[in-house]
């Protein structure tokens, strides 16, 4: 059986910004259908940057991107296109609301398709109940809390189905039961999803797959195996995990997610 292609796929890319040095060498991550990843790295390791690489909307120096199998470029088309199968999650909703009721934002993107309107009114309804944003159709987003403007933010990501969803630091500024809740909806979904994280617990609970930026490299593996590298994990400045360090303090196999989750704790 032939494997998957890529949906999206950035290969052996350098990135430079406005005469800063490299922010990225030779970078190269492939996002299959189905993947949970978790990108991880401290505040102001090239997160955001790297999502947009991945969604088309800046373009690396060297190197490639490349949305099921197309090269993106600088062309109207192609970011189009890119658009088309990956959607971006900004941190801040306030970045990306700005319409007078939930239901007109998440309208914005499949009226831009150019789709019927029952077309549009069906996307807009399907994604107002996934991101459980359904009973604040008629309000004004402005007038939201926090936690209501990032679902409604997410609510008009996936008005678009995309085939690949990133979110960009997605828990910050959520209390616990938003985290919980949040991880819960994007579990949901059957795109592939990929968000930027600095918390490792986070990241522990929700991936199968960890990527650590790390001196201009990114560097992957396995969840469980990326998490318990102590090694990696201090030279890239970020915590053990909470569940494979008490594993280690007590001298215990490290438990995987998948065991907290079938042992129940």
């Amino acid at each position: 059986m032939n494997p998957p292609t890529a949906l999206v796929q950035i290969s052996d890319a350098t990135f430079a910004h406005e005469g800063n040095p490299n922010i990225f060498e030779g970078v190269s991550l492939s996002i299959l259908p189905g993947d949970r990843i978790a990108l991880l790295g401290p505040n102001g390791s090239g997160k955001s940057t790297l999502f947009r690489l991945l969604c088309g909307a800046w373009s690396p120096t060297a190197g490639v991107v490349r949305v099921k199998g197309q090269v993106l470029d600088r062309k109207k088309k192609s970011r189009n296109y890119a658009r088309s199968v990956v959607q971006l999650v900004l941190q801040e909703p306030d970045d990306q609301i700005f319409a007078l009721s939930v239901r007109d934002d998440v309208s914005f993107g499949p009226m831009n398709q150019g789709l019927d309107s029952k077309a549009i009114a069906q996307r807009v309804e399907s994604a107002l109940v996934a991101a459980e944003v359904a009973d604040l159709t008629d309000r004004v987003p402005q007038q939201l809390s926090y936690g209501q403007r990032k679902r409604v933010a997410l609510a008009g990501a996936l008005a678009m189905q995309p085939e690949v969803l990133m979110l960009d630091e997605p828990t910050a500024g959520l209390d616990p039961a938003g985290c919980a809740q949040l991880l819960q909806t994007l579990e949901r979904i059957d795109a592939a999803v990929i968000l930027s994280t600095h918390d490792v617990n986070l990241a522990y609970a929700f991936a199968k797959t960890a990527v650590v930026i790390h001196e201009k490299r990114l560097i992957s593996g396995p969840v469980d195996e990326i998490m318990c590298n102590q090694q990696l994990l201090k030279a890239a400045r970020l915590e053990l995990p909470w569940a494979p360090f008490v594993s280690a303090a007590l001298g215990e196999p490290v438990r995987t997610p998948e065991d907290l989750v079938t042992r129940g704790h």
